[in-house]
Formats: C-alpha cells, sequence, structure tokens
C-alpha cells in the first residue's frame, strides 16, 4: 500500500486510499493539495464571511449515484474511499458536481 496522506491538509479532509497501483498516487496527491489550495484561496478572498468545515456524511450520496448510475442497488454498496479505481471514479463524480455549482 502506497501512503497517500496529504500532510499538509487539514485531519478532516485526510483519505486512506488502497492503492493498488502505485502510479495514481502521485497524481491524486497533487490533484488533492490543489483543491485543499482552492479553499484556502476562497476562504482568504472571504476573510470573515467563510464559515467554518461543515461536518458531513457524503458516503450515501455517492451510494445514491452509483446506484442511479447502474438502475439498481449495489452490494456491497459503493465507496469511493475502497481502493484506487473506485477513488478515480468518486473524483470524478465530485469534480463534475462541483464544476456545475459554478454554471
Amino acid at each position: 500500500m502506497v501512503d497517500c496522506m496529504m500532510q499538509s491538509a487539514p485531519p478532516a479532509l485526510l483519505l486512506d486510499v488502497v492503492w493498488y497501483h502505485t502510479s495514481p498516487a502521485a497524481p491524486m496527491q497533487t490533484h488533492g493539495s490543489d483543491e485543499i489550495a482552492h479553499v484556502r484561496l476562497l476562504r482568504r478572498a472571504l476573510g470573515s464571511d467563510a464559515v467554518d468545515q461543515p461536518e458531513m456524511d457524503i458516503g450515501a450520496a455517492f451510494e445514491a449515484a452509483a446506484d442511479a448510475a447502474v438502475g439498481s442497488t449495489l452490494s456491497p454498496s459503493f465507496s469511493p474511499y475502497a481502493n484506487d479505481i473506485s477513488f478515480f471514479i468518486g473524483a470524478f463524480i465530485f469534480e463534475d458536481v462541483g464544476v456545475t455549482a459554478y454554471k
């Protein structure tokens, strides 16, 4: 297993994904660092209007999206944290949802 923990990330953003292939670990760490930089930039821009990081569990949302994509209830349910391939699928879904927020 490759350690993909991002040391500069706030504790709530740390992920412990099982990487079956070593090649995706570095790009995903870079992507994670970029996303943390976006959050920091937005927090600086918002200043005192920035809100605290909400506590939320998005696991159910990923499960629902995967079930909708296949047209049935998956068993076991989809988790983007299960392995590297699932992480890439989850990252794609999450990024796509984030981009639509700006439209």
